[in-house]
């Protein structure tokens, strides 16, 4: 398949964990400010909510309760 072939070729060359990186700031005592981005989600014409890979992780009910859970007071 011609599709499957250019998505393996052009794959990223980067890790989420490099993009975070970049994003967090440590302050002390092993802690640290993170910012965190996403853009707006949509819908398409059919109705199905679409946005960039981070917007949909963000928005996910699990992630939000896994950072909630992190927070501290």
């Amino acid at each position: 398949m011609k599709t499957r072939h250019r998505l393996g070729k052009h794959r990223p060359n980067y890790r989420w964990e490099s993009l975070r990186e970049l994003r967090e700031f440590p302050i002390e005592n092993g802690k640290a400010l993170n910012f965190i981005y996403s853009s707006k989600q949509f819908k398409t014409k059919g109705g199905l909510a679409a946005g960039t890979a981070t917007t949909n992780l963000y928005h996910n009910a699990h992630f939000k309760k896994t950072m909630k859970a992190m927070q501290t007071p």
